[in-house]
């Protein structure tokens, strides 16, 4: 199992080792903790893969929410609901939930992606399926706008295919960056 550090996080424009050392300390191909059908039920862990790399690079991406303060899990956070989280339109805990963009996360275009990530900011790629399950994916920083490339779990895990073979055609991709209230993009 590999360790998951929670990094302080620092805005490194023009620094993208820092993203990629951690993509692949992570090691998405052959880490058992995303390892499809851990527990028979053909499950995949991209909300989990997406959690590790933001927290390693010192983002806030929750596995779980306890909006009672009482330590327990009130609700855990699967790709479809962490979308919903990181946009701001997470639909539970009556208000309580501090959602993405109260901590720093934005939503960008398939644009702002590739270049955001391409200076090091912590770059998610997600798709909300409201009739089934959702998919989560760290972009990576040698993306352009014409070949974003990304690091994922789920059905196939790998550390560099393009947004194609992880989210296929005809669906609705969103972006989020963090770029934390207190530091201003650079």
């Amino acid at each position: 199992m590999v360790e998951v550090a929670n990094d302080e996080y620092t805005i490194r424009p023009g620094e993208v080792e820092h993203s990629k050392d951690a993509i692949d300390k992570l090691d998405v191909e052959h880490n058992y903790r995303y390892h499809r059908n851990r527990q028979g039920e053909n499950e995949t862990y991209c909300n989990i893969f997406a959690m590790d790399y933001a927290h390693k690079m010192g983002a806030p991406l929750p596995e779980f929410l306890d909006w009672n303060n009482d330590k327990k899990v009130d609700r855990w956070m699967d790709a479809n609901k962490m979308v919903q989280w990181l946009r701001g339109t997470f639909p539970e805990g009556g208000g309580s939930v501090v959602q993405g963009p109260a901590q720093g996360w934005r939503t960008i275009d398939a644009a702002s992606a590739a270049e955001l990530s391409s200076k090091g900011y912590v770059v998610l790629a997600g798709y909300e399926n409201t009739h089934g399950i959702g998919h989560m994916a760290v972009v990576r920083p040698e993306s352009t706008l014409d070949n974003i490339r990304i690091a994922q779990a789920g059905a196939t895990n790998f550390e560099n295919g393009s947004l194609q073979q992880g989210f296929g055609t005809g669906r609705k991709v969103e972006f989020f960056v963090y770029i934390p209230n207190d530091q201003k993009q650079g």
